[in-house]
């Protein structure tokens, strides 16, 4: 696959040693470089094109950080709120002028990682590790060894976390309102995942786009 795993039984065994092989042929140092004047004469029509993504995207990523900080005072680490919103916006800038199209955000989860002893280490190493990766090239190399359905349960971690937060300061009596709002995102993975060839329902379709 393009992830560099078989297809079929033999990635029940995990990745092959082709794979890695290949893998490391990316291997050098890459230094970042700010985006042309043709990028940047692009970002208009970009933006007209996109513009019902980016503006939702956006939203969530400035969501995701006012609840992640006040998560992270209900276990008495109280952070500036203004303060957060304001470095996770300059990164942000900072990380597109280099081409990155993901915006920055306070990571979930605060609550969860602090009781298994996380502490400011806990983030640094993070950091360090994805520049390293990074600017040389080794999530090939990471991609190729790792098989899916070991990231998978990450990914599910940081649902559950979402949604547990989600709940939990979530009024009563607005708690049905809540779970309507989780059927788009069900709908749209269920679309996702239908038989290539075949349409889904046009209700699922709908509910999927919202």
């Amino acid at each position: 696959s393009g992830m560099g795993w078989p297809a079929g039984e033999a990635i029940k065994a995990g990745g092959t040693w082709e794979a890695v092989a290949r893998s490391t042929s990316s291997f050098s140092f890459y230094v970042p470089h700010v985006l042309d004047a043709e990028s940047f004469s692009a970002i208009p029509q970009v933006m007209a094109d996109s513009i019902s993504i980016i503006l939702p995207v956006s939203l969530t990523g400035a969501v995701n950080t006012l609840v992640s900080v006040y998560s992270s005072h209900e276990t008495g680490d109280v952070f500036p709120i203004r303060e957060s919103l304001i470095v996770d916006g300059l990164t942000t800038v900072v990380a597109a002028l280099f081409g990155s199209p993901l915006g920055t955000c306070v990571y979930i989860g605060h609550p969860q990682f602090k009781a298994q002893g996380g502490r400011f280490y806990y983030s640094f190493y993070n950091w360090a590790a994805f520049c390293l990766l990074a600017v040389t090239g080794l999530f090939a190399t990471v991609n190729a060894i790792v098989p899916p359905y070991a990231i998978a349960p990450i990914i599910l971690f940081v649902g559950l976390a979402i949604n547990h937060e989600a709940f939990s300061c979530t009024p009563e009596h607005q708690i049905p309102a809540a779970v309507l709002g989780l059927f788009p995102p069900v709908a749209d993975w269920v679309v996702a995942k239908w038989p290539h060839g075949q349409k889904p329902p046009a209700e699922l379709a709908a509910i999927a786009h919202g």
